[in-house]
């Protein structure tokens, strides 16, 4: 008995100790000072702020823009920005593209298009196919911007060759590209960007537009340079978007894993849906010199039936064309086409007038039938503008998207 009441002794003990050091687990810490909180949260800010500085230097933060006010889409007047870039820009792009002459454009326009931002368009065997535009919204203002771009997949491009931005009436080229440059898309309105200054020097990076659209804000900017007085390379991060050691933080990396850096952008750049240039010779009748516009019947916002109508040939497999005149015109005249080459192996093209339908008004639509049995032109149409031009333009289809194609002949 005596035994058993040491037993329970003990157990009692050892619940009493065990409770206690519980309680002492548990007792609040003592209040800290306004003084140790302060010390504390300065602390947490440093380490905040050098966590932010290393990240930076990475390049993967975005510095804040400077306070700018935004201004209401409203506010502006889309009719003249629409004409603006389509009968100003785009006109300007599409006769550099098809003629590649930099005399055919005003000392004025050339202001907007410098020589250097446009002497490699005309490149390739067939450059209005391998140049086009789309209009959106990039610096987040509710105003499009203008953005011209390499096409390399049908109605997708890549590399932006320009971009512009109206404000105040007044047009803003706000990137310009050079030969040994290329701005892409990442997303979001943020841009990519890569230039070089000979074979040992290059810059790349990233921005976005200012609010406006008229001001570049880099994010990123890293470029390398050579040592003259060392033989080596050196690699630079610029927080202020300026290729100068002298206002640069040298970045002690490894060559490769410095350009690694660059293979990463590339590896994030997005395709753009663009308009092809070659498709203004159809879409919008003035970008060919020409002062009417054609589109099928079916993508023809007009009231087709309520158009006069011209049974210009008897094909069943005849297609509807809307024409509207964007000047008044005389001496319409609706013509069939034969293809064949002269002595010299070169195309020529034989017309045959059809029908004569004479006098048009301005902007009052009519209807005339075509057929395509090729991807070669099979009819044209000619007409006398008001300022006494004589026009002849080669209809045809697209053998690439079935889009209608049109065609100056003189």
């Amino acid at each position: 008995m005596k035994t058993m009441r040491k037993i329970l002794s003990l157990l009692l003990v050892c619940l009493m100790m065990m409770s206690t050091l519980a309680a002492c687990g548990a007792e609040k810490e003592p209040e800290r000072s306004g003084r140790d909180r302060d010390r504390e949260e300065r602390d947490d800010d440093d380490e905040d702020e050098e966590e932010e500085d290393e990240e930076k230097e990475r390049g993967s933060v975005k510095p804040e823009p400077d306070e700018e006010i935004k201004v209401p889409a409203s506010e502006y007047d889309q009719e003249l920005v629409e004409d603006i870039y389509t009968n100003k820009l785009i006109d300007i792009y599409y006769t550099l593209i098809d003629t590649n002459d930099y005399s055919m454009i005003t000392d004025e326009d050339k202001a907007w298009i410098p020589d250097y931002g446009y002497a490699f368009l005309s490149e390739g065997k067939d450059p209005l196919c391998m140049v086009g535009y789309t209009i959106e919204d990039l610096s987040g203002d509710g105003l499009p911007e203008l953005i011209i771009t390499d096409v390399n997949d049908y109605d997708k491009g890549k590399t932006v060759f320009a971009i512009y931005t109206i404000k105040d009436d007044e047009i803003y080229n706000t990137v310009v590209g050079w030969g040994r440059s290329q701005n892409a898309m990442i997303g979001d309105g943020e841009m990519y960007f890569y230039g070089a200054n000979g074979a040992t020097e290059a810059a790349f990076g990233t921005y976005h537009l200012s609010l406006d659209g008229t001001e570049v804000i880099y994010d990123t900017f890293y470029f390398s340079t050579d040592n003259m007085a060392t033989g080596k390379m050196e690699y630079y991060f610029s927080e202020s978007g300026k290729w100068d050691p002298a206002v640069s933080e040298k970045l002690e990396v490894e060559d490769e894993d410095f350009w690694q850096l660059l293979t990463d952008l590339e590896n994030g750049l997005l395709d753009i849906e663009v308009t092809p240039f070659y498709r203004l010779t159809t879409s919008f009748g003035p970008m060919a010199g020409s002062a009417v516009y054609l589109e099928y019947a079916s993508d023809s916002d007009e009231d087709v039936d309520s158009l006069d109508r011209y049974e210009t040939c008897d094909d069943e497999y005849a297609l509807d064309i809307v024409v509207t005149p964007v000047d008044d015109i005389s001496d319409f005249t609706f013509h069939t086409v034969e293809y064949g080459e002269d002595n010299g192996g070169e195309a020529e093209f034989t017309t045959t007038p059809v029908m004569e339908i004479g006098d048009l008004e301005a902007y009052k639509a009519i209807v005339i039938t075509a057929a395509f049995p090729g991807s070669m032109p099979s009819c044209a149409i000619s007409y006398t503008q008001s300022d006494g031009t004589e026009r002849m333009l080669l209809l045809s289809m697209s053998g690439m998207d079935g889009s209608l194609e049109m065609t100056p002949l003189y």
